[in-house]
């Protein structure tokens, strides 16, 4: 019955405008435009498609004026401008296309929809992690205590099979988080493919909106695209992104964020950093008004102070909310001193890497949910626990640098410059030495080196006694760079040849 379908659609499209009418010997009535009668089948246009109805069907047909029809056309061209029989014959392909792009803004809201749920669930597994395994710490520690003895071999048994249990529960706890981890990694790339066919669209529609008229009157052009950039307008502000300002310098950019809805602190922004920390400072100003899931994980962030995990209820970063999240403890005083300011906290990889997110230098700002730049290529990056490697090349050969903007040089290990890097003879030392995380350094100026198909034209890079390749704040502010770690893929929008 799908003419039945369609003939419903075309009574809904018509609104006040009068129609033919059919009335079928069933009870049911079709309305349309008649456009044909013979003594045994009546064809009904129904605004995107005909149909015909068999004379045996029919009770009655009732025609209206020529001048209704001509209006319910009017109607029908207005509610139906995308389909085939009313674009402009040069314009059917870009019609086709934005009608393509709806359905997969139908996946895309689905999406955003489910991540809500995923993420309560994903933070409800977490917890519940954090404290099966503090559960299993302590059993094993029972039974350290109570050797199998004869006196003790009942006791012993019951908190080897505890610890069995627990065992058994936690890989239960993994399997959901996996797929937890999955079905949001899914959501991610619908809304990121829409994302980016929005972008591509947009860029696609500029261009032919600039072309003259080929066929189509001005009129119908300038109609068609004045109701398709509504439409693309409205397809923007459904997934606009969420800002937050950031105070930045070039040693490192800071945050304001909001615990619990009372308490304020300043974080650093740390795309190195996998986790999001607070300082036992911040966390007992929070007035104990949060669960600690562990008493101890080891020492956190290069220092050999014990560190907790706690759960904190809502971190708000500005209109972006992270409810039931899980922090780590941690002292800062080596950042508060590197950035001359007293932080609070880091925002880590699993709030910026959770949403696709931009460096914006020009506007200051964290840009969270960041529309996908026009007319620049992604870099594929190695993606991993909430960090990112990005390829760097340099005379053939490509290294991994963690993309780190907490780090406020982009650095090469010491070990590293006096290799091939250097015997190919395309870099020059400064004078300048500088102390960076406590060492004393030098800055190398590398030419030729790409990200990608992006060369980095004179980009500078500290070399220092470090294991690890970083690309820092200057790297990240330099190329107003975008971040989609979820797909493993950053933008760069390289400007002019790089200026200390």
């Amino acid at each position: 019955m799908r003419w039945l379908c369609r003939a419903l659609l075309a009574v809904a499209a018509a609104g006040m405008a009068c129609a033919d009418t059919i009335r079928l010997r069933n009870g049911n009535t079709i309305e349309g435009i008649v456009t044909q009668e013979t003594d045994t089948q009546v064809v009904l246009d129904l605004g995107t498609g005909r149909t015909m109805l068999s004379r045996g069907t029919i009770a009655a047909v009732e025609h209206v004026s020529a001048d209704e029809n001509d209006r319910l056309r009017a109607v029908w061209k207005q509610k139906y401008f995308l389909n085939r029989k009313y674009v402009p014959a040069e314009l059917t392909g870009l019609a086709a296309d934005f009608t393509k792009l709806g359905d997969l803004r139908e996946e895309a809201l689905r999406a955003r929809r489910s991540l809500a749920d995923l993420a309560a669930k994903e933070s409800g597994l977490q917890a519940e992690q954090e404290q099966l395994r503090a559960q299993m710490v302590q059993a094993s520690q029972q039974i350290q205590q109570t050797p199998p003895v004869r006196n003790n071999v009942e006791a012993y048994n019951a908190l080897v099979a505890l610890n069995n249990a627990l065992q058994a529960k936690g890989s239960l706890t993994r399997d959901e988080l996996s797929a937890c981890w999955k079905k949001r990694d899914d959501a991610v790339a619908r809304i990121a493919a829409y994302q980016e066919a929005v972008s591509a669209f947009q860029l696609r529609f500029e261009e032919e909106r600039k072309k003259p008229a080929n066929g189509a009157t001005d009129a119908e052009r300038r109609q068609f695209f004045d109701r398709v950039a509504g439409m693309l307008a409205a397809y923007l502000r459904e997934f606009a992104a969420a800002e937050v300002d950031v105070t930045l310098s070039r040693d490192g950019s800071v945050v304001t964020a909001t615990v619990n809805e009372q308490v304020q602190g300043r974080f650093v922004v740390d795309t190195g950093a996998a986790t999001t920390v607070v300082t036992p400072e911040f966390a007992r100003k929070l007035r104990g008004e949060y669960p600690r899931l562990t008493e101890w994980v080891g020492p956190a962030q290069g220092t050999n102070e014990p560190s907790r995990v706690i759960l904190l209820p809502l971190l708000a970063l500005g209109a972006m909310r992270f409810e039931d999240f899980m922090v780590t403890t941690a002292s800062l005083e080596h950042l508060s001193k590197q950035l001359k300011t007293q932080l609070d906290g880091i925002i880590g990889g699993n709030i910026l890497f959770a949403r696709r997110c931009a460096f914006s230098v020009l506007s200051r700002r964290l840009v969270f949910d960041a529309p996908v730049p026009v007319n620049v290529k992604p870099v594929a990056c190695a993606a991993g626990s909430w960090q990112l490697g990005v390829p760097v090349t340099a005379d053939g050969q490509t290294e991994l640098f963690l993309l780190d903007s907490g780090a406020s040089r982009s650095v090469l290990p010491e070990n590293e410059w006096h290799g091939a890097v250097v015997d190919s003879g395309r870099v020059m030392r400064s004078d300048i030495s500088e102390t960076v995380v406590g060492v004393k350094t030098c800055t190398a100026v590398i030419k030729d080196l790409r990200i990608g198909g992006t060369p980095l034209p004179w980009l500078k890079l500290t070399l220092a006694d470090n294991p690890q390749r970083l690309l820092g704040i200057d790297f990240i502010n330099h190329f107003l760079l975008t971040i989609d770690a979820e797909q493993g893929k950053i933008w760069l929008q390289p400007p002019s040849p790089y200026v200390q």
